[in-house]
This record gives C-alpha cells, sequence and structure tokens, in this order.
C-alpha cells in the first residue's frame, strides 16, 4: 500500500511540475500596443488615419522556429467563412526578429494583397458597423520557396503546410467613420442643458472673483476650476456665467479656453 501511494504521489508530482513548465513557457503569442483597451484599432493604422501598418510583438516563440510569416484577413460575410479579404501578407521573416515598429519596412518579403498591391493595405470599411479584423503569424520550420514573386494568400497557406510550428491570431475591431462620429458625440454633449449641480458649480466658481476687475490670472483661473470641475465652455455654460453678472467673451479675450490632453 505504501509503495502504491508512493508511485502516485511521484506521479502527481510529475504532473504539477509538467504543468508549471508549461506555464512559464506559455503559449506562442502575438500582439500590437497599436490595438486600444477596447479591442479596436488605432486609427492611425487604417484608411482614416496615415494607413500605415502597426507595431507588432510576438512571444514565446516555439522551438526550432526558423522563419515567420503575418497574414491579416478579414471576413466580410459573417455567415459566409469560405470568403476571406486579405489586407497584409509577408514572409520569411528572420526567426531572431521578435517585433517590429508602426510602418515597418524590410523585415521580410512582402506579399501581395487583395487589391494586387505588395504592401499593407490599410483597411476602410464600406459598411456601417463595427468589423472584425485578424492578423495572424505562423512560426515555421524552413523558408518559403514559390515559383512566382507575386505571392498572395492563398500562396502563402499552401506553402505553409505542413511547416507550423505554432501560430498565434490577433484580433481587433474597427468601425469606419467613428472619428466623426466621435467627433459629433462631442459636441453634442458640449450643447447638452446643464443639470443643476453644473450650474451651481459655474455660479460658486465665479462668485471668488469680481466681473469688474477680471484679469488675465484671474480668467486663466477660471477656466482652469471649469476643467478641473469637468465643465467645458459651451452655450450652456456660457448662459450661467451672464446670469452670473460676467461676459464670457471677455473671458475668452483675457484666455481662451483649454482643454486637457
Amino acid at each position: 500500500m505504501k509503495c502504491l501511494k508512493s508511485i502516485i504521489l511521484c506521479v502527481f508530482l510529475v504532473f504539477v511540475s509538467l504543468q508549471i513548465i508549461a506555464q512559464q513557457k506559455g503559449e506562442f503569442t502575438i500582439k500590437s500596443s497599436g490595438v486600444k483597451s477596447d479591442g479596436s484599432l488605432s486609427i492611425e493604422s487604417t484608411g482614416e488615419g496615415e494607413g500605415v501598418s502597426m507595431p507588432l510583438e510576438w512571444t514565446n516563440i516555439p522551438e526550432g522556429t526558423r522563419y515567420f510569416a503575418l497574414n491579416l484577413w478579414h471576413i466580410p460575410h459573417p455567415t459566409d467563412s469560405s470568403v476571406v479579404k486579405s489586407y497584409w501578407v509577408v514572409y520569411n521573416i528572420p526567426s531572431d526578429i521578435n517585433s517590429i515598429p508602426k510602418n515597418a519596412k524590410g523585415f521580410g518579403i512582402v506579399g501581395y494583397n487583395d487589391k494586387d498591391q505588395a504592401g499593407y493595405d490599410p483597411m476602410k470599411s464600406k459598411g456601417p458597423g463595427v468589423k472584425e479584423y485578424n492578423l495572424t503569424i505562423y512560426a515555421l520550420s524552413e523558408k518559403l520557396k514559390f515559383n512566382t514573386d507575386k505571392v498572395y494568400r492563398t500562396d502563402l497557406l499552401k506553402a505553409i503546410d505542413g511547416k507550423v510550428l505554432g501560430e498565434s491570431t490577433l484580433k481587433y475591431t474597427y468601425e469606419t467613420g467613428l472619428v466623426n462620429k466621435s467627433a459629433q458625440q462631442f459636441r453634442d454633449s458640449a450643447e447638452r442643458p446643464l443639470t443643476e449641480e453644473q450650474k451651481e458649480k459655474v455660479r460658486f466658481i465665479l462668485s471668488n472673483y469680481d466681473a469688474g476687475a477680471l484679469t488675465v490670472h484671474d480668467a486663466e483661473a477660471i477656466h482652469a476650476a471649469f476643467r478641473d470641475a469637468g465643465l467645458r465652455m459651451s452655450r450652456a455654460v456660457e448662459t450661467v456665467i451672464k446670469e452670473a453678472g460676467f461676459n464670457p467673451d471677455q473671458l475668452k479675450e483675457l484666455a481662451p479656453a483649454r482643454t486637457r490632453n
């Protein structure tokens, strides 16, 4: 019985050790600082921004990896996964590279996207709503060879068959027109009526100053107090300023309002 318990204990310890090693090693993973905390892509890497490729970093590279390959792709019709759009293909990336900066060049051989162009195609969806995109990296056991200079996604997927030691996909979202939408939302919020609490904040801030003897320092201090209170110089705020006996135009002339960075 003691012998059996010892065997069980040894097996258990071996299992735990293997689990710890696996956790320490981690999974092959690709990530990007260009993807925001909400999972959306920074506007600079889209057709509405600079249109440059995002910075990338991959970790826990599989043993035996000699090259990497990248593909940025999207399924435009969620109900039909057989149709895939390709935005970026790069292959024969040396194994000693594990990160690239924004708008990186010369780190591998660039393939062709669906616009029949060699390089990064910044997405700019024609349809409304949030779209999901995928950037997959493949860790390969050998260098890829092709019989053509124009390598597309389909060529890449055929060539890597049997050579993939590991792969990781970075998923992110993008919505065309979100920049303009955000600007409109900002304007809309600026025109909303103030609550009684907000009006009282405006009155309290102004009560510390003399409307007939305002200085530049006073105006700057008032604007700073407004910002700290979460108040923007909107029409609603200007109305309360006038009701308190102050001139909002004078405040702007003495010290133009600034927004937080």
